[in-house]
């Protein structure tokens, strides 16, 4: 009830009866939490009020980030380069050996 209130840590909101304690929300990427209604347990438990910067806020309580499919799109460029490059290498492994005088 007190959570986040009285001088207490701002963004600690959610009380939690095992540490006797008030303590951060467990929802990624949330700013700010809200305490469901006594005697709630899973999602119901913490809602995000507020999501950090690049991220927004869904209609179950919690964040998604804007910006998922760059890490996707970077995901799969680094796939393709690692497959060429590895195209590239087998390919002159295959290739016969022209001057094995030179190398020796």
């Amino acid at each position: 009830e007190q959570c986040g209130l009285l001088g207490t840590l701002p963004n600690a909101t959610i009380p939690d009866k095992k540490l006797h304690a008030c303590r951060h929300c467990k929802a990624e990427a949330c700013m700010t939490c809200v305490a469901g209604p006594p005697g709630a347990i899973g999602k119901k438990l913490e809602r995000c009020k507020t999501c950090l910067p690049g991220y927004s806020l869904t209609d179950e309580g919690e964040c998604s980030m804007h910006g998922q499919w760059v890490f996707a799109m970077m995901l799969a460029v680094a796939a393709v380069v690692l497959v060429i490059l590895m195209a590239l290498y087998f390919r002159m492994l295959a290739r016969p050996v022209v001057n094995e005088a030179g190398v020796s």
